[in-house]
């Protein structure tokens, strides 16, 4: 069914999800600033391609979705298996 905002389904993060946020902002040194751009730049792909996929029940986030180290965010469709996009969703680009 389709909702507003970018999640049709469950956001879940898991493992250390936020820590790595927490650190991530610690180590730029401009606090709460820094908390939201973080998350702004993790979901910034998600927001704008997730409105095509019809058929996405849930949105799992690691925390390679922070780091920028592996692709931390998979899509789960409603049978619980991931579902492969035309498009790369990786998360936050870390330079």
């Amino acid at each position: 069914p389709r909702t507003r905002g970018i999640f049709r389904g469950i956001p879940e993060f898991r493992g250390k999800f936020f820590e790595s946020v927490a650190a991530e902002a610690v180590k730029s040194k401009l606090g709460a600033r820094a908390l939201k751009s973080i998350l702004e730049d993790t979901l910034l792909d998600l927001m704008y391609h997730i409105p095509s996929l019809s058929n996405v029940t849930k949105c799992l986030f690691y925390t390679g979705a922070v780091t920028g180290k592996t692709n931390g965010i998979v899509l789960l469709d409603e049978n619980g298996l991931a579902i492969k996009t035309d498009f790369p969703i990786l998360g936050r680009k870390v330079a």
